[in-house]
């Protein structure tokens, strides 16, 4: 089997930027909030965590764990309620495979066929995400990730009750990708020593290959060595098998102290390398604890793209995805309607402004021809007299046009009025001289939509909403079309 390529870059793709990545281990919490165009580290801030409040990734002890992320939000100073966190590779199970060439759209259907084979779980108990890696007219390269459906229940349940909204959820593991060089042609081994495991993946070009975990010895140097050696012996007979490669560099992360020793290293052929850390002027705080940062800080750098993405992996679960892209929809549309109303009174008042510049030049131009007139110029008055009807006929086209202009801007403040906050406005539709209105947009729920058609029966500015049925057909994620009239006085 050949190892998967570098998956390939869109020149447009949707990135959320205002949220924070929380790390969720069983001693620990971290929060890292940065920026995903320059790296530009915004807050951090970690907290040790009571034992037995989580264990083995899932929360115990719910209040003590609400109490111990509210204080870690607060001493972080992060405002923002949108989270990246991630779920323990203990707790997912990650295959490549092989499916025939099909279309983007067909994906999906083919691979829920696969991951009722390939996932040792019933389909209904698992979330699932995939990302394509290589594809060619004859087949279809695919990196499947699973993990239970009670463990990332677990998890979203007690990080809502905190006031957060989840963006995105990725394995541990699969995070710590972002910090291998692309620049190293080969697969790269990542161990995490942590408690109560200590977690080894072998990475490549974004993507884990096989993984595997034993027991951290407490306190015990020489046994943490020989169970490393075991497994790293192990994977690398696999990758050697299954994927005619190698791997020869290591990467170590973790709140535990312990690392493999240089003889060790040398014995298994391998050499350790620094992460790919592109901050600007880091505090020493950070860099002296960055072990113990890390996955927080590379699930900050995620992009945040929704599970339909077919280049990243996110184990959100469909009730809970969207809500962050109509947010951001809904404030990109709220800048859009912004500009087009500063826009509108820009260009009212410059046509104002042209308006009474000609209004004053007429008056001149109608004086001249009266003096013109009565000293029988009548060749230059006739001229006089055609200019001026010119720029009357400009004013006039200026006045319709100002008018115009100021009525769609009245409109618009009296339409953004009765649509609800959580709805998504796409786009918005006037046409005066057939009165005849529209609106299309995104609803989070059917109610929603039917709410606002109830807001514009119920104007005083417009009446008779019209909705397709066939606008009404989901419950969830609603796509309308609203089609209305302005009513006319009299």
């Amino acid at each position: 089997m050949n190892l998967p390529s570098k998956p390939t870059l869109r020149l447009f793709e949707f990135q959320a930027k205002d949220y924070f990545g929380l790390s969720i281990k069983d001693t620990s919490l971290v929060a890292v909030q940065a920026s995903t165009s320059n790296h530009q580290l915004k807050n951090f801030s970690s907290l040790n965590l009571l034992p037995g409040v989580v264990q083995n990734g899932e929360i115990k002890n719910q209040q003590a764990f609400l109490n111990s992320l509210k204080s870690l939000l607060q001493a972080a100073q992060i405002k923002t309620p949108f989270v990246v966190f991630n779920v323990p590779e203990t707790k997912v199970f990650g295959k490549i495979i092989e499916i025939p060439d099909l279309p983007d759209e067909e994906l999906e259907e083919a691979i829920s066929w696969q991951a009722e084979d390939q996932i040792p779980l019933e389909k209904s108990k698992i979330y699932y995400d995939f990302k394509t890696l290589e594809k060619d007219k004859q087949k279809t390269k695919i990196y499947l990730l699973a993990s239970p459906q009670k463990s990332i229940d677990n998890l979203t349940s007690v990080i809502q009750q905190a006031d957060l909204i989840p963006v995105a959820i990725e394995s541990s593991a699969l995070a710590l990708t972002r910090f291998i060089d692309p620049k190293i042609p080969n697969p790269v081994l990542i161990i995490e020593v942590e408690t109560p495991y200590t977690i080894l993946s072998v990475a490549y070009k974004g993507t884990i290959l096989i993984s595997s975990s034993f027991e951290t010895p407490a306190n015990d140097t020489t046994l943490f060595e020989n169970e490393s050696s075991k497994e790293i012996l192990q994977l690398r007979e696999f990758c050697q098998k299954k994927f005619k490669t190698d791997f020869n560099f290591i990467l170590s992360f973790g709140d535990l102290p312990i690392k493999l020793s240089q003889k060790t290293l040398s014995a298994l052929n391998l050499k350790t390398i620094f992460p790919l850390l592109n901050l600007k002027a880091p505090p020493s705080q950070f860099i002296n604890r960055f072990s113990s940062f890390a996955l927080s800080f590379s699930l900050a750098l995620k992009k945040a793209t929704p599970p339909s993405d077919l280049d990243s992996i996110n184990l959100l679960p469909p009730k809970l995805q969207g809500r962050y892209d109509l947010k951001e929809k809904q404030q990109f549309l709220s800048k859009i309607c912004f500009f087009a109303l500063s826009f509108l009174i820009t260009i009212t008042f410059f046509l104002a402004s042209t308006f009474a510049y000609l209004f004053l030049n007429l008056k001149k131009l109608e004086l001249e021809i009266n003096t013109k007139s009565t000293q029988g110029q009548n060749s230059e008055s006739f001229l006089v007299q055609k200019a001026a009807k010119e720029i009357n006929s400009r004013s006039n086209q200026i006045i319709a046009l100002s008018t115009q202009l100021s009525k769609t801007s009245s409109d618009l403040t009296s339409l953004n009025e009765l649509v609800p906050n959580n709805l998504n406005i796409l786009s918005i539709s006037f046409d005066y001289d057939k009165n005849e209105f529209s609106l299309t947009g995104l609803a989070p729920q059917r109610e929603d939509s039917i709410k606002l058609t109830d807001n514009i029966k119920n104007s005083k500015i417009f009446t008779n909403p019209q909705i397709p049925l066939k606008s009404l057909e989901k419950k969830e994620n609603v796509e309308f079309k609203i089609t209305f009239q302005k009513i006319l006085k009299p």
